[in-house]
């Protein structure tokens, strides 16, 4: 398995770990504890917000990886194109 490919299956995991935990607080009302690395936090209701700016930018990393893997653009999400006139 690619560098790329392995990458991209930790995000999935990531993004499906996020999404889990933000569906239990919205229907616990838990606070819950969330590691990502050496980033510890205790997310509750109020801080909903964080965990959705987390699983925006993981699924904004899915998508810019999958369409460098799939040749259709690049990690940078830039989209250069040139036109002779």
């Amino acid at each position: 398995m690619s560098n790329h490919a392995q990458k991209l299956a930790k995000l999935k995991q990531k993004l499906a770990e996020y999404e889990a935990k933000r569906d239990e607080i919205i229907a616990t009302g838990q606070s819950i504890r969330l590691r990502n690395g050496d980033d510890n936090r205790e997310l509750t209701n109020v801080s909903l917000a964080q965990l959705n700016a987390l699983i925006e930018n993981t699924e904004r990393q899915i998508d810019q990886l999958e369409a460098f893997v799939n040749s259709q653009g690049n990690p940078s999400g830039i989209r250069v194109s040139a036109r002779v006139l």
